[in-house]
């Protein structure tokens, strides 16, 4: 393993552990430190990331259901960030294949944009996606 390799992985590890203590001891509920969304500031709309920091820092609690509450994704994007970490530290592949055509990237955007559309509008239970 190159020292490039090596420097590349410790730089990946203190920047995924500094986040994740970061949102384990920050509650962003209860502090405006952090980073706040501009789509929602702009727009008064809540985008498909809205609220995921609030999920983070309960999902690291084990706290699930406010979790769940603040952004159902974090139950889809911390699987799939967790295996993408694994797969750049310790040069596996686990995902396949599919995951990086431009049908599943159009496939992505598309449900983003539901998803979007979906927790801002006023009708229940639509409205039970909303942060």
């Amino acid at each position: 393993m190159n020292i490039s390799k090596i420097y590349y992985k410790l730089i990946l590890a203190v920047v995924v552990l500094t986040i994740t203590a970061y949102y384990f001891f920050i509650n962003p509920s209860e502090t405006s430190i952090g980073f706040q969304c501009l789509f929602y500031k702009t727009t008064g709309l809540y985008c498909p990331g809205c609220g995921g920091q609030r999920a983070f820092h309960h999902f690291l609690h084990g706290d699930f259901t406010l979790s769940f509450q603040n952004n159902l994704l974090i139950f889809t994007v911390l699987p799939l960030v967790s295996i993408k970490f694994y797969e750049e530290f310790f040069e596996k592949k686990l995902t396949p294949n599919f995951m990086y055509s431009p049908k599943f990237l159009i496939f992505l955007i598309f449900f983003l944009v539901i998803f979007t559309v979906l927790r801002n509008l006023p009708y229940f239970p639509f409205n039970q996606l909303r942060p």
